[in-house]
């Protein structure tokens, strides 16, 4: 469908420690339009914080985004839906034309349903060993599918088609407990459990909800099949260690800092070019699991 914006979710991988230069391609990257000298569309609306702010913002945003984004055909029942309520495409949301006891039900849904769709992030997808494992059929192509669409907005901005990247997420260990920093975790790939893919994957910490990466002294965010001295046991097995303190010495090139005692976190397992057995639901990661 036609639109004048355009995002891109690109990544930069670092594989010698070179993050200066890696920042630097960053700088250079643009999207520019494809014609020279062709002219740049105006920006849409500016965002406004519904969460923090007024809630009818939420209406409005939508509004302008099914203006900025002309919605498909497979969309016009629900845009039916929105008609009633006097949202639609070139149609900016006016409040005052909607009957005051709806405005209230419009004000007080949107903090309702951030609690529930918050609570429900870990069922956003069928769960295997504490992994939320999203279809990989709809994956960054959604279609009618709002529900999924509208947790990975909340929980990672933008998805790649799963041909490029699948992510999966874990919020719980393999009891099914909240993953929090009081504790320490351990994740083993053995022989023939790694991710399958073309490429690399990688495994890295959030704060959950906040979803930022989790501040620590030791600079470290992730690890992965990329990152520089990861000890391997004799049987070719990987484990990685998710705690806040750094372990023993031995231990320390497989750390990945947790967030302080009292706090959630999440990880992301992000596998790229990933092969048959993912794309085809049969990879499942190994869980994590608490240890003494």
């Amino acid at each position: 469908m036609p639109t004048t914006v355009v995002c891109l979710l690109a990544r930069v991988a670092i594989l010698d420690d070179d993050v200066a230069g890696a920042v630097a391609i960053q700088g250079r990257t643009a999207l520019r339009p494809a014609e020279p000298g062709a002219a740049v569309p105006a920006a849409p609306h500016p965002y406004r914080d519904y969460r923090k702010g007024d809630p009818l913002d939420f209406y409005r945003l939508l509004a302008d985004g099914l203006t900025a984004f002309p919605p498909a055909a497979a969309d016009q029942g629900v845009l039916g839906l929105l008609e009633r309520i006097g949202i639609g495409p070139h149609r900016p949301f006016d409040p005052a034309a909607v009957h005051p006891s709806a405005v209230d039900g419009l004000r007080q849904a949107i903090p309702d349903s951030l609690q529930s769709l918050y609570a429900e992030l870990p069922f956003a997808g069928p769960m295997h060993n504490g992994w939320i494992l999203l279809n990989p059929d709809t994956v960054g192509d959604w279609g009618v599918d709002y529900y999924a669409r509208f947790e990975v907005a909340q929980a990672g901005l933008l998805a790649n088609s799963v041909e490029e990247a699948y992510y999966v997420g874990a919020v719980v260990d393999t009891d099914d407990d909240p993953l929090v920093g009081d504790y320490r975790y351990e994740i083993t790939f053995s022989p023939g459990e790694f991710p399958p893919v073309e490429q690399f994957w990688s495994v890295t910490m959030y704060e959950n909800p906040a979803a930022f990466l989790v501040e620590n002294d030791a600079g470290i965010y992730h690890r992965g099949s990329l990152t520089p001295g990861l000890t391997y046991a004799a049987d070719g097995s990987l484990t990685l260690y998710l705690q806040r303190d750094a372990p023993s010495p031995e231990k320390r090139g497989n750390w990945l800092p947790t967030t302080p005692p009292g706090e959630l976190f999440r990880l992301i397992l992000r596998q790229y070019v990933p092969r048959p057995d993912i794309l085809r639901g049969r990879y499942v990661p190994p869980g994590v699991r608490r240890v003494p």
